[in-house]
């Protein structure tokens, strides 16, 4: 029973937090938000998604792009990328 007690309020813990970031969400600022937890973006739903490797912004897109991470996971970004780089040379 407690253990459910502790789940419930986390839940909503994070809902209340969640709410509050996207309150904060303008034209007059930005957040950033630096995850590998994609269902984090069932809440926060963001303008734009950046995938880093080594430093570097490797790919842009929407909300899409995390959904693809999420069902295919990095490695298919990491054939491109070494596909891009056989071009390059």
């Amino acid at each position: 029973m407690r253990r459910y007690r502790l789940r419930t309020v986390f839940r909503l813990s994070f809902c209340l937090a969640f709410q509050f970031v996207n309150q904060l969400a303008n034209e007059a600022n930005a957040n950033v938000l630096i995850t590998h937890y994609q269902r984090l973006l069932d809440y926060i739903v963001p303008d734009y998604v950046h995938v880093m490797n080594a430093g570097q912004i490797i790919r842009t897109g929407g909300k899409e792009l995390a959904l693809e991470l999420e069902e295919k996971g990095y490695d298919w970004i990491d054939e491109l990328e070494g596909q891009t780089e056989g071009q390059t040379k």
